[in-house]
């Protein structure tokens, strides 16, 4: 809504989406697992029963059917630990009065506001996915891992953006880094090797979000490069994406994570040319030397 009333319409999909190819899917947390449906969310399936792939994610994952097991019983998540949720606070389906069969809380949020996930959002509500939700942890550490298959090359524009919401009732506002590596896996594929290519970080949501700290609205984080040839992207094609928590203490630090994109617009060069040098309108003159070519890129395009 803000990008729209302060006319950033390049920060619109819409517009990324024409003017820009999509380096790889969007990435959302909608099919981590092969349990996750596009259905409205219930009581029943709010929460998925199976967490991401382990080895994607640093964090634990709060297992809805093993909540009677847990400690405290007053909290759904705790340091440490994320869960996948189509919703939080919709009555009768995710606000915290839902129980567990033995009696235990499975929700504890930390902002009264309803929050659904950004497929529901992008789909006009036919939809409804899954967003990655986290109570960070007391050191600043990495969250998640996203693999991806791309086809970058150096001198193109890249433009990433991702969806994060602040559920908190703390002082303590969100704080991520995004981190973009080119990585080699083996025939089984593990990682041999990987090398950063670059980092988008959203800042302190606390201060840098218009109109002050809101609780429960997805907020865009986007950042805008030229890929330099050092970068070696040619080398890979192969790529994550890393989530760190920047927060430095756990004062707050409840939020939620969707819809991480990556466009690219590869580089536009043109040649110019003052006059034609067709040999039919040279002949018998002889003179060449008041015909130009010109060679206009765009600024970002230009690299020592």
């Amino acid at each position: 809504e803000q990008i729209l009333a302060d006319g950033d319409n390049d920060r619109t999909y819409d517009y990324l989406n024409t003017h820009y190819q999509q380096a790889t899917k969007p990435i959302s947390f909608d099919d981590d697992n092969n349990t996750l449906t596009l259905d409205a969310p219930t009581a029943a399936n709010n929460i998925s029963t199976l967490s991401s792939q382990w080895d994607k994610r640093a964090y634990c994952y709060a297992y809805p059917q093993l909540r009677d097991l847990s400690w405290p019983d007053g909290y759904g998540v705790i340091h440490g630990e994320y869960g996948l949720y189509k919703s939080a606070n919709v009555p009768g389906v995710s606000d915290a009065n839902q129980e567990s069969a033995g009696g235990k809380k499975m929700y504890q949020w930390w902002a009264s506001e309803v929050l659904y996930d950004r497929t529901y959002e992008l789909t006009g509500g036919k939809q409804y996915g899954y967003f990655l939700y986290v109570d960070a942890s007391d050191e600043s550490r990495q969250i998640a891992t996203i693999d991806f298959k791309a086809d970058l090359c150096s001198g193109a524009r890249l433009i990433f953006a991702g969806a994060v919401a602040d559920f908190t009732s703390g002082k303590t506002q969100p704080q991520l880094m995004f981190k973009l590596y080119g990585i080699i896996k083996d025939e089984q594929g593990k990682v041999t090797y990987q090398r950063l290519l670059s980092s988008f970080s959203s800042g302190d949501l606390a201060n840098n979000t218009a109109g002050g700290i809101q609780q429960g609205k997805w907020f865009q984080v986007y950042s805008r490069l030229v890929i330099r040839k050092k970068a070696g992207v040619e080398n890979y094609s192969d790529f994550r994406i890393v989530v760190d928590n920047m927060c430095d203490n756990t004062n707050g630090a409840d939020y939620a994570i969707d819809d991480l994109r990556l466009y690219i617009q590869h580089a536009k060069i043109d040649v110019i040319q003052n006059k034609a040098v067709c040999p039919s309108q040279l002949k018998g003159s002889g003179n060449t030397d008041d015909v130009k070519l010109m060679i206009a890129s765009h600024y970002e395009n230009i690299q020592a």
